[in-house]
């Protein structure tokens, strides 16, 4: 069995040279074949040097916002995804075909000895401090349904693997409405039982019941406010009927900086080092 390790990690909006300093260091620890990086590139240089810094790694890259401008020709887009993979094989190079808003959805096919796992990333719009979700959160959820059936990624049959910053909670109802995305976050929910019945597609939020039965850190879930605390926003969504996939939320980045809040601390380095999501380390058992 052959393992694929895919990290992603929603950087904040600034970047300095602490923050690429403990993205390599977190490379080095976690060793991942796929990486991909949300936010830190509000200006090209803070991108270039986000590619640099993965590339120095040996990391090839697949799509950044810079792409689009140096082969493409088009307008730098900072919200743009930056994905990057090494010691593994691809199905096909970027294509703006797979590219949704502006680089927030960005399609990646891996390729497992002629069979494809379908990689989609995303970084989904913000709340804006609100409780409810917003229209541009519903748009990019809609679109990313429209690629899934487009690829025939909504079928029982599909490997597809969701995973980014979705910028919603679990049992939000834009991720549980069947135009949109329809998934679910509990293993004995009644809406799963139902639709394994009629053998739909069934795509999988394992947060919730991570964040419940794993004792091992102290966190209230996977991105941190201090106005609001804690709130699961950050985690994969699979299709388990045809994928063995186990996650993790990275806490431990080196004996120097945690993120966890074992010691009854709001994860003080989290914020004193300008992050506010936790990285999320997937690894596929292929």
């Amino acid at each position: 069995m052959i393992e694929r390790k895919i990290l992603f990690w929603n950087v904040g909006k600034v970047l300095d040279n602490n923050k690429l300093k403990l993205i390599s260091t977190t490379l080095n620890k976690y060793s991942p074949n796929i990486v991909c990086i949300a936010e830190g590139s509000h200006s090209q240089n803070d991108c270039l040097k986000i590619e640099q810094e993965l590339i120095v790694a040996d990391f090839t890259k697949y799509y950044s916002p810079l792409l689009g401008k140096e082969k493409f020709g088009i307008q730098y887009i900072s919200n743009g995804l930056k994905i990057f993979y090494k010691d593994c094989s691809i199905t096909n190079d970027f294509d703006f075909y797979f590219q949704r808003q502006d680089g927030r959805i960005v399609k990646f096919e891996l390729n497992n000895n002629g069979e494809t796992i379908s990689l989609i990333f995303l970084h989904n719009y913000s709340k804006n401090g609100d409780r409810e979700y917003t229209t541009k959160q519903t748009i990019l959820l809609s679109d990313l349904n429209q690629l899934l059936k487009n690829s025939k990624l909504d079928t029982e049959e599909s490997k597809v693997v969701l995973l980014g910053d979705f910028n919603l909670e679990p049992w939000d109802n834009l991720l549980r409405t069947p135009d949109l995305l329809d998934s679910y976050f509990l293993s004995k929910h009644l809406g799963w039982a139902e639709k394994k019945k009629k053998k739909e597609s069934l795509l999988f939020n394992p947060i919730t019941e991570k964040m419940i039965f794993d004792k091992s850190t102290q966190i209230g879930g996977t991105f941190f406010s201090q106005s609001l605390g804690w709130t699961l926003f950050d985690y994969p969504i699979y299709n388990r009927k045809t994928l063995k996939l186990n996650f993790k939320i990275i806490t431990e980045i080196s004996n120097e900086i945690s993120f966890d809040s074992k010691n009854g601390s709001d994860c003080d380095d989290l914020i004193n080092n300008n992050f506010d999501h936790l990285p999320i380390l997937v690894t596929l058992n292929l």
